[in-house]
């Protein structure tokens, strides 16, 4: 076989190897990748969840603190700012979420903090993020489900 004709086959047929070794890798950070979604996804709905489910318990704590008279004797429902406030910080940190209680006339307002971990796309250089949950309850006083 002439020099010229064993060149041209070489040139022709590729070397393939290594090839799967390339791809297995790249499919292999794909899972990752999309495990990482899903389980870290997961868990920042659940921490989520959890922040607004403890605003809204603890607005709910500090909505029930009623100024004790008015209230018994039908007259009025008035909150109790300075009870309500503390027992919605008292519920935060029962619960062990930060957040700050702000009451304003018949209103309270909490808004919470929550940190979430990563754990699989922390791999890939996504951190620590920070979710936020917020609840409002309003002081009402209701007569047979009318607002009153």
């Amino acid at each position: 076989m002439r020099p010229l004709t064993r060149l041209t086959r070489r040139l022709n047929t590729r070397d393939e190897r290594g090839s799967i070794s390339l791809f297995a890798i790249v499919a292999v950070f794909a899972v990752l990748v999309i495990l990482g979604l899903v389980v870290d996804g997961g868990a920042r709905i659940r921490t989520l969840q959890h922040a607004d489910d403890a605003a809204r318990e603890a607005a709910r704590a500090g909505g029930e603190a009623l100024q004790a008279a008015p209230a018994i004797r039908g007259e009025a429902a008035l909150g109790d700012t300075s009870t309500g406030r503390r027992a919605a910080q008292s519920y935060l940190a029962g619960a062990g979420v930060n957040g700050s209680v702000s009451v304003a006339g018949d209103r309270i307002v909490v808004n919470t903090t929550e940190s979430v971990n990563p754990i699989f796309l922390g791999l890939i250089g996504i951190g620590t993020g920070t979710v936020h949950g917020h609840a409002e309850a309003r002081i009402v006083r209701a007569l047979n489900g009318a607002e009153r």
